[in-house]
């Protein structure tokens, strides 16, 4: 290896830590190293955001603890493939079909019930089994827009939490707000649109939501070829043979419980797909999220580097400073040679403290080129 190789390589790796390697690595070789230090530099520090936007899932918003919401979703989805109702995909979108044929049904819904012996928030007994609205599942043949008009709507129907659901009327907001004697709940809401779906999950007697989730703009990643609910029914673990969705059990049973297997096993995996559902549905938007996130942080970091530049080349026009011969570019190529190693330093100090992600290399690559400008190029 000749001399000027053995120096050019002791000015990449020395310019990481001494300001005058760094220096004479831009002043020696050739433009395009600096550039390439530049893009490498204005690149690493947005790894962390894209991993942690990358780590982002549609599923997020649901926790372990999803209050009984497999049962729920279990019995909804069964209710519309007993009524002869499926969602399929139709150019693209979520359409809703009656026995086959597509519906005209602007609203489709459906609610699950349970009953209680007990109030479920205050543990007093009831006189006689109720039954409480436990999720409500509907489907809006429509855009994002007209599936928030219909939950606007649902989120405002309250129910008495000591009288059974049948044969009451839920009441607004305005008409239960100055109520002190009684207790009113709101259902969980699942709704499905064409170019999504949203979710409300509320403890049972309830009307504060636990968790929600608003989905999608497209179904590109999501494959239900036989209908969202045979998708979500659909248990290879339990039921090999799909006996569960045939016409012939679907005819037979009034309820998913009568299904002859592990019933319980059955709805969290029916709940474990509708969470799969939901991951699909909320990749494209993730996909457009990291692509702005990475050229936006990019443009700034790129931004800063030529700003240090600039910084540079005002620091050194003092008539009495030795270095006031640098011209503009060589000034650009040192603050692209001597942010690589802010760059370093904040791709594994973002990893470690995630809240410091953005600003990390803009504050070390502001230090590294103050302490180069005031220890090397002695402004005057």
């Amino acid at each position: 290896m000749g001399a000027q190789a053995k120096r050019n390589f002791s000015n990449i790796f020395g310019g990481l830590i001494s300001n005058q390697k760094a220096i004479d690595g831009a002043k020696e070789m050739p433009w395009f190293v600096a550039v390439l230090f530049g893009v490498i530099a204005a690149f690493i520090p947005v790894i962390p955001t894209m991993t942690a936007i990358a780590k982002v899932n549609g599923s997020n918003f649901a926790s372990a603890l999803n209050y009984d919401q497999d049962c729920a979703t279990t019995d909804c989805s069964f209710q519309f493939l007993k009524d002869g109702y499926e969602l399929k995909f139709l150019d693209g979108q979520l359409r809703a079909y009656k026995d086959d044929v597509l519906s005209l049904d602007s609203t489709i819904g459906k609610n699950h019930t349970r009953k209680f012996a007990t109030n479920p928030v205050t543990g007093k007994e009831y006189a006689s089994p109720i039954s409480l609205i436990e999720l409500t599942t509907v489907y809006v043949d429509g855009d994002a827009s007209a599936a928030s008009t219909v939950i606007t709507s649902l989120n405002d129907k309250y129910y008495r939490l000591d009288l059974d659901f049948v044969g009451q009327t839920p009441k607004t907001y305005e008409e239960i707000k100055d109520d002190t004697e009684n207790m009113y709940y709101l259902p969980s809401i699942l709704c499905f649109y064409r170019t999504g779906l949203s979710y409300f999950i509320r403890p049972i007697g309830r009307s504060n939501v636990a968790a929600s989730s608003f989905a999608g703009s497209t179904w590109t990643y999501t494959f239900c070829p036989d209908g969202m609910f045979h998708r979500l029914l659909t248990d290879k673990a339990i039921d090999p043979d799909g006996e569960f969705l045939s016409a012939k059990f679907l005819n037979s049973y009034n309820s998913w419980t009568d299904f002859p297997s592990d019933k319980i096993q059955f709805a969290e995996n029916t709940f474990v797909r509708l969470m799969v559902v939901f991951d699909e549905s909320y990749i494209e938007a993730k996909n457009k999220a990291m692509a702005i996130n990475t050229w936006m942080y990019i443009g700034v970091y790129a931004g800063l580097i030529l700003l240090m530049g600039v910084l540079i080349f005002i620091l050194t026009r003092g008539k009495k400073n030795v270095f006031n011969y640098l011209k503009f570019w060589t000034c650009m190529k040192i603050s692209m040679w001597a942010s690589l190693s802010p760059a370093i330093i904040a791709l594994i100090l973002s990893f470690i403290i995630p809240r410091f992600a953005v600003m990390s290399f803009i504050i070390l690559d502001g230090i590294r080129i103050m302490w180069l400008c005031m220890r090397q190029l002695r402004p005057q």
